[in-house]
């Protein structure tokens, strides 16, 4: 209701709307709030929040995004790379 008194656009209430709604499917195309969904998945990896979530791969959010082969065990593998590649820098920096 804040946010509609504040004269917020349609779109950006949606998104604060159904913030939490893992099922939310209006249509075939992604929309901000998909992204949001998949995004708040996604950083509540390793977090209590991710034990009560579905995984990230079953909601329909993450299926209109074209994200490719990204999903929990890539960005995992993604993650321990880059924490690779900094410690080699650091490293070469003489930074422990």
């Amino acid at each position: 209701m804040l946010l509609k008194h504040w004269d917020f656009d349609e779109e950006t209430v949606e998104v604060a709307r159904s913030r939490k709604v893992w099922e939310r499917d209006p249509g075939p195309a992604a929309d901000l709030s998909d992204i949001v969904l998949v995004a708040r998945l996604h950083g509540a990896v390793g977090t209590p929040e991710m034990h009560e979530a579905p995984k990230i791969t079953e909601i329909p959010a993450f299926e209109k995004l074209p994200l490719g082969d990204i999903g929990p065990d890539e960005s995992l593998a993604l993650l321990r790379e880059a924490d690779a590649e900094v410690n080699e820098i650091l490293q070469v920096l003489g930074v422990s």
